[in-house]
C-alpha cells in the first residue's frame, strides 16, 4: 500500500499542476466493451491512483483509450452526467507517464 500512497500524492500533485483539483482515490477511470448483445458495459473501473499504480507495477506507460475510456466521479460509470468535466483520458496518460518515469530514475 506504501506504493499506492506515493502514486496517489503524486498523480494529485501533477494534476493539480495541470488545473485539476481532485481526490484521486475517489476518481474513476472507467472503460466499456460491447458484449455478445451487442451492448456497451464498463469492464473497467479503478481509481485514478489505482489505475497509474498498475502501470508503474507494469513498468509501462499509461495508454488509455480516449473512445473506450473516461474518467469518472462515480465507480462503474461510463454516464456523461458522472464524467469529470475537462480531465480526459489524454491528460491521465501524460501524468501518468511523468509518475511512471519518476520510478525508472530511482
Amino acid at each position: 500500500m506504501k506504493l499506492l500512497k506515493e502514486v496517489s500524492e503524486q498523480l494529485t500533485k501533477i494534476l493539480g499542476h495541470m488545473g485539476y483539483n481532485l481526490d484521486v482515490d475517489q476518481t474513476y477511470l472507467s472503460s466499456v466493451v460491447i458484449n455478445d448483445e451487442g451492448k456497451q458495459v464498463v469492464d473497467y473501473s479503478e481509481s485514478l491512483s489505482w489505475a497509474i499504480m498498475e502501470k508503474v507495477q507494469a513498468d509501462e506507460f499509461p495508454k488509455f483509450n480516449s473512445e473506450y475510456a473516461g474518467v469518472f466521479f462515480k465507480r462503474w460509470s461510463f454516464e456523461k452526467n458522472d464524467r469529470v468535466v475537462g480531465l480526459d483520458v489524454i491528460d491521465l496518460n501524460n501524468a501518468g507517464r511523468v509518475v511512471v518515469e519518476s520510478y525508472r530514475t530511482k
